[in-house]
Formats: structure tokens, sequence, C-alpha cells
């Protein structure tokens, strides 16, 4: 690709091979907004000072004032674009970085940037190891032999099935247990509950509850004012 770009460029005037590649990356991008767009984000800082030196030979291919590599001066808006492709954990510490670097050669900004490469990997360092530590809590039972014997009890084992067994017997059947109630709540907390009764619908069947059948309902007869009480039988 690069040959077939630099034999197209033979029309114009390069005298040497600097001149060669120089005409061989117009080709490929006519303006330095072409060059621009093929930036896309970095994520290490070795991927941050490739940027920062293709940037730096931005202004080489299209002002023609080339100093070297690591001579070109940083821009404010080599800045702003190094900065905007950061992830965004590094962009408040390369903010702070490069406020005082605009103007300063490429290959000083290069060594600056070599600091956060050091601080970036503690930093991931320490995360990992935090991590760990949990994963390393949570993973970690802690229950004595008696509460294991009081649980399995509670939950129905027969004591002869647990009398006399050794410790890692228990804490298998531990936690089964425990695996087992942990589902059984799955599937209850999945079950609907039932609908909340309204406060009429309560007061009606406590009213229901508490409400006296009078007597003259159940029995008419006795509430009759003709009913007389019959004369024994002599």
């Amino acid at each position: 690709m690069l040959g077939q770009r630099l034999r197209g460029a033979q029309g114009q005037q390069a005298f040497s091979l600097m001149g060669w590649l120089m005409e061989g990356v117009k080709q490929l991008y006519p303006t330095a907004i072409d060059v621009e767009e093929s930036w896309g984000p970095w994520h290490t800082i070795s991927e941050a000072n490739e940027q920062l030196r293709e940037m730096g030979m931005q202004n080489v291919v299209y002002s023609q004032q080339f100093l070297g590599p690591d001579v070109e001066p940083v821009t404010a808006g080599i800045r702003a674009r190094l900065i905007r492709n950061a992830p965004p954990h590094m962009k408040g510490a390369l903010l702070a970085l490069l406020g005082p670097a605009q103007g300063r050669p490429v290959g000083d900004v290069v060594l600056l940037m070599a600091q956060l490469e050091g601080l970036d990997r503690q930093k991931s360092a320490r995360a990992v190891g935090q991590d760990n530590k949990y994963k390393g809590r949570e993973s970690t039972i802690k229950v004595t032999r008696r509460q294991m014997w009081i649980d399995l009890l509670n939950a129905g084992v027969k004591k002869e099935e647990i009398d006399g067994k050794p410790t890692p017997y228990l804490l298998n059947k531990w936690k089964a247990l425990q695996r087992r109630q942990k589902e059984k709540e799955a599937v209850d907390e999945k079950q609907p509950s039932a609908p909340p009764m309204e406060e009429s619908e309560k007061e009606k069947t406590e009213s229901r509850k508490n409400r006296k059948v009078p007597v003259s309902t159940l029995y008419p007869d006795l509430s009759s004012d003709g009913w007389e009480v019959p004369d024994p039988l002599l």
C-alpha cells in the first residue's frame, strides 16, 4: 500500500526519503483533518505516547517545518486531542500534567507521561488486590461445629444421623441445607403475595365476627307476645 502511494507521487517534487514518505502520507490523508480522524481513544500510556508523536509529525507533513519527532512543540490542539482520547479515569491526572506543557517539546512530554504509567500501574495493582481480598472473604465460610449441629437438628435432621460424625461430614450436610434454604427463599420471593385487604373489607369482616345475633332472630316464637308457658303436667 505504501509503495503504491509513493509511486503515485512521482510526478511531484520529492528529493529525499523523508520527502517520499511525506508525499505517501498525503496520498492517504490529503489534509491534516483526515489524519486527526484516524486517532481514536487510547487505553495505555504507550498508546498515548504513540499518538503524541504522530501528532507532532503532523506538523512535519503538512507545515513543512521539520525539527524532529521529539523536538516538535506541543500545541493547544495536540493537548486537547490527547486528553479527549484518554480513558475517563486518566483525564483528571492528564489535564493536571499537560496544563503547563504547551510549547514544550514532545520528547519532554513523553517523559512526563511515563510518570502516569507508573501511577496507573500501581492503581491497577491495588484494585486487583482489593478485589482478590474481597473475593477471599466472600468465599470463606466460618461456622462452628456446634452451630452446624443446631442448624441441622432444627431443620429436622435426626440426631442419629449426625451423632458422632466427623466435622467434614457435618459441614457437607450443613452446606446442602443452606443451599436448599436459599433455593426455597428464592422461590418464595418469586411467588406473588396476596393483595392487601381494603380497610372497608377489614371492618366488614370484623363486624361480622363481633355481631351478636338476637334471640328473636334465632327463635322467633320466643319473642311472640302470645306465647305462654304451659301448665306443668299433673
